[in-house]
């Protein structure tokens, strides 16, 4: 059951987001590579994790089971038989960086006005962050950071008290 639902997942990302991808792309991404993105997938480190962080209980030692039985055979599988999948695909994996570098920018899609959204060309020549990267860098310091890595403040200290039982929740029970 687990791996039906990741594959149905891994479906329900990939599709709808390579045509959404695909809206401003000039080179569309074909569905033989949507079809490698769903069968290559990722492997589980984030999964693996979380599944460690807590295994206090024998359901949550279950989960980790469960987990690493998962890594486990989509890496063997899954990893052992991507050159297969590639062959039966028809997907050319012979191609050089000059063809890589063409390529890449073919893709370059149009200023538009959302263009400079995420970064602007500063004086140096190099790219300097705006509004959307520093935010997003706050909120990963702030809330990201103390709920996948157990460094920062405890979120238990940063969430308003109305959803202390939601901190309580996201935080390893060590940091409380």
């Amino acid at each position: 059951v687990s791996f039906v639902a990741i594959t149905l997942g891994r479906v329900l990302n990939v599709i709808p987001l390579t045509f959404v991808a695909n809206l401003k792309r000039r080179t569309k991404i074909p569905r033989k590579f949507q079809a490698m993105m769903i069968f290559s997938g990722l492997r589980g480190a984030i999964a693996f994790a979380l599944a460690i962080r807590n295994t206090g209980s024998e359901v949550r030692q279950l989960f980790l089971t469960t987990t690493l039985v998962i890594v486990f055979v989509t890496v063997f599988f899954n990893g052992g038989t991507t050159q297969l999948a590639l062959q039966y695909l028809k997907i050319d994996v012979n191609v050089s960086p000059e063809q890589d570098r063409d390529m890449m920018e073919l893709e370059q899609p149009d200023a538009s006005p959302g263009a400079d959204l995420y970064q602007m060309p500063s004086r140096s020549g190099r790219h300097a962050p705006t509004g959307v990267i520093r935010a997003w860098t706050g909120m990963d310091r702030r809330f990201v950071r103390p709920i996948f890595t157990s460094r920062g403040r405890p979120l238990t200290e940063i969430f308003p008290h109305r959803i202390h039982w939601l901190a309580r929740f996201l935080t390893a029970p060590k940091t409380i």
